[in-house]
């Protein structure tokens, strides 16, 4: 399998791309119950983020979502491992209030995150 989509692109230096994928793929084979409540909430702000949405709500509910998805992991590991990703793009896991990240950004780390997660058969 070409890895061709881990290359820089949506803003993303690929080491980012490659942790959010992980971490997606992580969750998903860990937590497979998470995954089913995960995946159309990230499809759906792909969605709302291929509409135009303002970079201020796409923050909003970007900030949120990460809020909500620590919230519900257990190992700190992968809660790390999830806080070191979105710190590359200085974001602050925690910190409920829209950060200034670029629809692009959040648009590329959402992506990444879902293909980690939909690889788990």
């Amino acid at each position: 399998m070409p890895l061709s989509w881990f290359c820089k692109k949506d803003g993303l230096a690929p080491v980012v791309s490659m942790g959010a994928y992980d971490a997606g793929y992580v969750i998903a084979k860990t937590k497979p119950e998470l995954r089913e409540a995960i995946v159309p909430v990230a499809d759906g702000l792909l969605q709302t983020l291929e509409k135009g949405t303002s970079q201020e709500v796409a923050n909003n509910i970007f900030a949120e979502a990460i809020h909500v998805l620590i919230s519900k992991i257990e190992d700190q590991f992968i809660a790390a491992n999830i806080a070191s990703v979105l710190s590359q793009v200085n974001f602050t896991v925690g910190d409920k209030a829209g950060q200034g990240l670029s629809t692009e950004v959040i648009g590329g780390l959402v992506t990444a995150f879902l293909s980690g997660m939909k690889a788990v058969r």
